[in-house]
């Protein structure tokens, strides 16, 4: 086994790695969304995005591992984020610098590697977004640029830590990092042929009652994000788009389910809202088919407008 060399600008990586306050925090919905993601497009066991420190890795978010961490020198990560492109290990057992490692000898069994380098907002390789199987395989070039297209949006994530692209009260994204993270993410079911559609949530009587009932406006809001995060799954993109308007990029689903989907978070809201004593709130729901020509804006807009013809009717 040959342990992962160190990189020339590794005083500096560690630097940058450091003013992202990442290192050993909670999981976070955001990334686990995204390796769940990943785990079910490639058909793999284990998903990570990891985070390679001075002498350790460590998982920010894994899917099918226990493990939170490993030694640097174990890591097959620490080899990855030594490229720029996708690192693809396609059998472990026939590659010297793996083939004695202890994560292929024993749990958990890697035969398969494929990473696709994460940088820090100064442009800095601090981890990778990876696959692992316990079975050989092939990962082609047109795996490899879905998997870097899904690693962009992870970097998204992290450049958005100073909260720039995110609704602070809501803790979902706002107009400009959903903007940001959806159109990499239409781009991505389209080259893999996944169905994709957009969700306009309206919630009416929400506009100014931040001031007038600050409590109830806290508890509808509060309400209206955890019907929208239950009703979601990992591969969707949920936002507050504007003050009462809240938009959902959803892929690999028909119009039939997600209308199901629609009214699955409208009876949440309004079941919740009945609960707590809450009238005047009346939810409107507009949704869009993308057909592999409309940008994102047109997407959006023709969702919106499906949400406009349901309120007068």
């Amino acid at each position: 086994m040959l342990n992962p060399p160190i990189s020339a600008n590794e005083r500096s990586r560690i630097a940058s790695l450091k003013k992202l306050n990442i290192l050993d925090t909670a999981p976070e919905d955001k990334y686990d969304r995204l390796t769940q993601f990943v785990s079910q497009l490639f058909g793999v066991p284990i998903a990570l995005f990891s985070i390679v420190d001075s002498k350790r890795t460590w998982y920010k978010s894994r899917i099918g591992l226990d493990a939170k961490e490993s030694h640097r020198n174990d890591s097959f990560c620490a080899h990855a984020i030594l490229q720029e492109e996708s690192f693809v290990v396609q059998d472990t057992l026939k590659d010297k610098r793996f083939a004695e490692n202890p994560f292929v000898l024993s749990k958990p069994d890697i035969r398969f590697y494929a990473a696709q380098p994460i940088r820090s907002p100064e442009g800095f390789n601090i981890g990778s977004l990876c696959l692992i199987d316990n079975k050989p395989r092939e990962f082609n070039l047109a795996s490899q640029r879905q998997l870097k297209q899904i690693a962009a949006i992870v970097e998204l994530e992290l450049a958005a830590r100073n909260g720039k692209a995110y609704c602070l009260e809501s803790q979902l994204l706002n107009h400009d990092g959903f903007n940001q993270i959806a159109t990499i993410g239409q781009k991505i079911c389209r080259d893999a042929d996944i169905p994709l559609a957009v969700m306009y949530f309206y919630v009416k009587g929400l506009a100014g009652l931040k001031d007038l009932k600050p409590d109830s406006y806290t508890t509808i809001l509060k309400i209206v994000v955890n019907s929208l995060k239950l009703s979601s799954t990992g591969s969707d993109v949920i936002a507050r788009y504007e003050e009462s308007g809240f938009v959902g990029l959803f892929s690999n689903c028909s119009m039939n389910s997600l209308t199901s989907t629609a009214q699955q978070i409208s009876t949440l809201v309004n079941n919740n809202l009945h609960q707590k004593r809450i009238s005047n709130i009346e939810v409107i729901c507009g949704l869009a088919e993308d057909d592999g020509k409309q940008s994102l804006d047109e997407l959006i807009f023709n969702a919106y407008m499906a949400h406009y013809c349901n309120a007068r009717n």
